[in-house]
């Protein structure tokens, strides 16, 4: 069985909608109906009316031993992605996952997840006996933060390395950091009972800029699998009317909704959308 492993933390994490455009991007382009499992430390009535919607979204608050202060910056929330294979058995509606899809929420997804979830599952883990975890290859490093893939029983070590590489280097305040000392290991053998995996960005995943955004107009197969929108200086240069269309179009969300900023409420993949060109498909275990 999969999950997906969502992060919303920090200060307005409980006031922004990045979360429900992520989840209502799951459930509708994605086709995935499975456990969507979501660390918060948002007030605990934050996502009530997602629950009652959406009986597989289910949200975990962060244990105070997994806190780190002395780390910088969005780094003690960001530690947390190390602590997602733990939070695991914190559920019963978890328990029989094997596979864990960890996405950023200010990614959308933009086609059905399973192709890529047997793509990744036969091409990158198949035959792999040593403890290992997969990572896209990042823009300016071998290994981003953003997306990665883990196997219950077989990816903790690798966590667990790259847990404590993060509370070593305190005065870092990026997760890629770690992420790039365990690859320097790996690629001079020296990287013990871990094998990082490194997938190339395409045909999957694409970091959308401004040009990108606006580019993504046609049809619904023009869509990659999985587009992250930073949320940082770059996403804020692109223009409101840009971000507005795009979101109308991938999410199939209505107007007011997206430019309201209204909190999504009703985001079941049941719901036709889109004219009725994207329905569940229950294959997502």
């Amino acid at each position: 069985t999969r999950a997906i492993a969502l992060l919303s933390m920090g200060p307005g994490a409980a006031d922004s909608t990045l979360m429900e455009r992520s989840l209502v991007s799951i459930r509708r382009r994605g086709r995935f109906s499975g456990p969507v499992m979501l660390v918060t430390d948002a007030p605990s009535n934050r996502y009530e009316s997602l629950t009652k919607e959406d009986g597989n979204l289910i949200i975990l608050s962060p244990l105070a031993a997994d806190w780190n202060f002395k780390l910088k910056k969005d780094l003690p929330y960001k530690r947390f992605k190390t602590n997602m294979l733990e939070y695991l058995s914190r559920d019963p509606r978890l328990r029989n996952v094997e596979w864990v899809y960890y996405m950023d929420i200010d990614l959308v997804v933009g086609q059905d997840l399973h192709p890529w979830f047997l793509h990744t599952e036969s091409t990158y883990f198949h035959n792999q006996t040593t403890p290992s975890a997969a990572f896209f290859r990042g823009d300016f490093s071998p290994l981003q933060g953003g997306q990665f893939i883990l196997r219950k029983n077989h990816s903790e070590n690798c966590l667990l390395q790259w847990q404590n590489l993060i509370d070593t280097h305190t005065k870092q305040d990026k997760d890629q950091y770690s992420l790039t000392i365990m690859w320097k290991e790996q690629k001079a053998q020296e990287l013990a009972n871990c094998t990082l995996i490194q997938m190339p960005q395409k045909p999957f995943l694409k970091f959308l800029d401004r040009k990108g955004m606006s580019q993504l107009k046609g049809g619904n197969d023009e869509y990659p699998t999985l587009m992250h929108i930073k949320n940082t200086a770059d996403a804020e240069r692109i223009p409101e009317t840009v971000q507005f269309e795009f979101y109308e179009n991938v999410l199939g969300l209505p107007t007011d909704l997206v430019r309201n900023n209204v909190t999504i409420t009703r985001i079941h993949p049941s719901r036709e959308w889109s004219e009725g060109q994207v329905k569940e498909q229950n294959h997502d275990v």
